[in-house]
């Protein structure tokens, strides 16, 4: 299997695109997805696949950061006395799912982290 078909099948697995927002899907095959990463470290494909990563979870930040940043903006039009407070539960809720998002990728991709990231940095 080919880099970028490898590479397909993982973001199918991983990562699913609603309403133009990348997230993690729920139900993630993550015993196959870390496989295929794994496989890729050990065709020399570790920097490719970090680059690839690198990109997703850049669009993945950037999108969610836009609709927080809209939540903002339509709470400061309506002038809700208690939006402060809103906005802090709705921030809390969306950080918290972000965490689990973070940890289910570095899960995933714990051998490229192990394998190639901490020797780039040494």
């Amino acid at each position: 299997m080919t880099f970028d078909a490898t590479w397909k099948s993982i973001e199918e697995r991983v990562f699913q695109e609603d309403e133009g927002e990348i997230s993690i899907r729920k139900n993630v095959g993550r015993e196959m997805a870390s496989r295929q990463v794994v496989r890729l470290c050990k065709m020399g494909q570790a920097q490719a696949l970090a680059e690839k990563v690198e990109y997703v979870i850049g669009q993945m930040v950037s999108k969610k950061l836009d609709h927080v940043h809209h939540y903002l903006l339509d709470m400061e039009k309506d002038g809700s006395s208690e939006s402060t407070l809103e906005f802090l539960s709705y921030f809390r809720d969306f950080w918290i799912q972000f965490c689990m998002q973070m940890q289910s990728l570095r899960d995933i991709f714990l051998y490229l982290e192990r394998s190639h990231l901490i020797k780039q940095s040494h």
